[in-house]
């Protein structure tokens, strides 16, 4: 079970830089990324992701990063923020092995 401290780091996670990382198809905007709704399918990328939230403008999917997660992984909000606290901790972890 996650503490109310590893919740709050989820919760601060940049939605934007998460996507970056994994292996899905988008395009960078001034201030977001676009891309294909994972929640319908479209041929012309209708989801904005801002750092902070996403928000489809076709089918109106929307929440923060631990929604995000429960979608994309189809899991539980306790397994999103368990998968969302090993991004972090791999994150630092390459972090670290790079300032050495």
């Amino acid at each position: 079970m996650a503490t109310k401290e590893e919740i709050s780091q989820v919760k601060e996670l940049d939605l934007m830089e998460l996507v970056m990382d994994s292996d899905v198809h988008y395009r960078k905007e001034r201030d977001h990324l676009k891309m294909n709704c994972i929640f319908h399918n479209e041929k012309t990328p209708s989801l904005g992701i801002y750092e902070d939230h996403y928000y489809c403008y076709a089918c109106g999917a929307n929440g923060d990063v631990i929604s995000w997660a429960q979608q994309a992984f189809e899991v539980s909000f306790g397994e999103a923020v368990n998968i969302l606290i090993k991004h972090i901790k791999e994150k630092n972890e390459n972090e670290n092995k790079k300032s050495e």
